[in-house]
């Protein structure tokens, strides 16, 4: 997949034909990609316990075929390889041959990225609730009162062994 995060592209098809916009995600193994608000649908979450129902709009994967990555003087273009005077690998615009850049915006996404999917788990961590914690103690105490409760029964059958032999 020549595409990376960070790269300017224009939808080329279906609902949203004509939206310039980033990508956010890569989906290789599907052939997918994401596009910052394009492909929009709503999810509906149910009502928890405290906390309300509501929708959330989120983005979808489009297929790589819908999209065309924007070059320098913002038309829709390819991407191919070269080989470079270094010997290093390089993308650019088939039509106007100027090397492929992805600006400092990558870094900046994946940054943002990676801060969601951290908040995402601190809050997983926290939704545990004193009920929870306190079932999860009393199912401890119950553990360890039933490890006793064996390793006593364990040595009165094994006097009565010896009591019934002798």
């Amino acid at each position: 997949m020549k595409f990376k995060i960070g790269d300017r592209v224009i939808v080329t098809g279906g609902k949203d034909k004509g939206i310039k916009s980033v990508i956010v995600a890569l989906l290789p193994r599907l052939n997918r990609v994401i596009v910052k608000d394009a492909n929009l649908y709503v999810k509906h979450i149910k009502p928890l316990m405290d906390r309300p129902g509501e929708k959330v709009r989120r983005e979808r994967a489009l297929p790589v075929a819908k999209i065309a990555v924007l070059n320098d003087k913002d038309q829709a273009d390819r991407l191919a390889y070269r080989l470079t005077a270094d010997g290093k690998k390089e993308r650019y615009f088939k039509k106007s041959g100027a090397a492929a850049i992805i600006e400092k915006a990558e870094k900046a996404m994946k940054a943002d990225i990676k801060a969601k999917k951290k908040e995402a788990r601190k809050a997983k961590k926290t939704r545990t609730s004193d009920a929870e914690l306190m079932a999860k103690e009393a199912i401890k105490a119950d553990q360890k009162a039933a490890k006793k409760a064996s390793t006593k029964t364990g040595k009165v059958t094994r006097v009565r062994k010896t009591q019934d032999k002798g």
